[in-house]
């Protein structure tokens, strides 16, 4: 999370939608500075915040749960930046989310394709659908130069430079040819549809029907509730630079 007391505005760093890139200009050029966590949640900054600061613009960023999916196997199988075999790390509430995606790895290392990796994953859901609701802004991924340039220009703050790529997955390759097959289309649909059918994304046009069943909704809604209270507590709990 990264907060400026002279522009007045705080960066919610969402997993996976090019925040690092964002962070590091913010702190580069724009007078911004580490606080919290890395992927604190906005509850997490309320709730050190003083009066002020809570009024501070808010914004985050979004990206398509297909790509952002994708990206997240790729990095299994390239082991991005060591993140799947590095030391677990000392806090036991970071060392949890660790072991359970080391355990993923485990088996995309031994064979998995992208079809199986789908197939064995919980239903769809992420933190931006905790706060994002509550935010001045949210930065889309897919057009994250443009939206950091708005950001700006509503907080009133000249444009140093255009915004630079930092920390990019290796070899991606268009997100859309990991769905190729019906079946993982339709896998898509079941896993991700919940989630999307609340969002500001949808399927393909050239997809067809793509609603989820009852079921599939039913298991979001029980998810999101265990997710919420994760978030919320156990993320909530884990801490790094003070405000």
């Amino acid at each position: 999370m990264i907060i400026s007391d002279t522009h007045r505005y705080v960066f919610i760093q969402t997993p996976m939608t090019g925040s690092s890139a964002v962070a590091k200009e913010l702190v580069e050029n724009y007078e911004g500075r580490a606080i919290l966590s890395k992927h604190a949640v906005y509850s997490t900054f309320l709730a050190n915040a003083n009066r002020e600061q809570r009024n501070y613009f808010v914004f985050s960023g979004i990206r398509n749960p297909l790509d952002k999916m994708v990206s997240n196997y790729q990095k299994m199988i390239n082991n991005h930046n060591d993140r799947f075999t590095q030391k677990l790390n000392a806090d036991p509430r970071k060392a949890i989310f660790q072991i359970r995606d080391r355990v993923r790895y485990r088996r995309v290392k031994k064979g998995w394709n992208y079809e199986q990796f789908l197939q064995h994953s919980k239903v769809y859901d992420e933190v931006s659908s905790l706060d994002h609701h509550k935010l001045n802004y949210v930065m889309k991924f897919e057009t994250l130069e443009n939206d950091f340039e708005k950001v700006l220009s509503q907080l009133g703050i000249p444009l140093v430079r255009k915004l630079p790529k930092f920390n990019s997955t290796k070899q991606k390759k268009d997100f859309l040819e990991f769905y190729d097959s019906e079946i993982t289309r339709k896998l898509a649909v079941k896993k991700m549809g919940p989630f999307l059918e609340n969002s500001e994304y949808s399927f393909p046009d050239d997809w067809g029907n793509c609603s989820p069943s009852n079921w599939d909704r039913l298991q979001y809604k029980l998810w999101h509730i265990l997710r919420i209270f994760t978030w919320r507590y156990v993320r909530r709990g884990i801490r790094g630079h003070q405000l």
